[in-house]
């Protein structure tokens, strides 16, 4: 656990100590950093996202790969409001991690749960396109807002995930659509 900007300088410095090794999330550019800047053999990066290890998503994906039901869409969103964030922190929120580019912050990073829930729950992606904006915090350099789509491999569906830290209201949830009308 270290700042998002130290995790790759920090894997590449303390690799050789273990085996395998946690990285604290985010790490969105871990495919591209894994293959041009250094060789990983085996399995031994793991990147740590504590959003698979709540009982609601272990059961989640335990019911869609019981019910062998196919997967027509997903929906993940995440709204949020960065100044409910880390209320006990006394500073202004202008000096937020979440609203430094050089620290890691930007909505992307913040909210990569959601991203990686699209990964653990759907399939491994493949490609994300979409949409960045600067809604609410326009004197930043980072996005508080996003509309991505997940192309994934093994179904060859696209997940729908939008996230913000800039929304008025808190909502979290997972939609999808199963085939024969079933929805979660």
């Amino acid at each position: 656990a270290s700042a998002a900007v130290d995790h790759i300088k920090d894997f590449i410095n303390y690799s050789y100590l273990s085996r395998k090794i946690i990285i604290e999330k985010p790490l969105i550019s871990y495919q591209h950093f894994c293959k041009s800047h250094y060789e990983i053999k085996g399995d031994n990066a793991i990147i740590g996202f504590n959003k698979r290890f709540e009982k609601g998503i272990i059961k989640l994906k335990e019911y869609l790969v019981e019910s062998k039901s196919k997967i027509l869409s997903s929906n993940i969103v995440c709204q949020s409001n960065l100044k409910n964030w880390r209320k006990e922190d006394n500073r202004d929120i202008s000096e937020s991690i979440s609203l430094n580019f050089d620290l890691g912050g930007g909505v992307t990073n913040e909210l990569s749960h959601e991203i990686d829930l699209a990964e653990y729950l759907v399939g491994e992606i493949i490609d994300i396109s979409g949409t960045k904006n600067r809604n609410y915090y326009k004197n930043t350099l980072v996005e508080d807002s996003a509309l991505l789509f997940s192309k994934h491999k093994n179904k060859q569906l696209t997940s729908k995930i939008s996230i913000s830290f800039a929304s008025k209201s808190e909502i979290r949830y997972i939609y999808f659509e199963l085939e024969k009308g079933f929805h979660l």
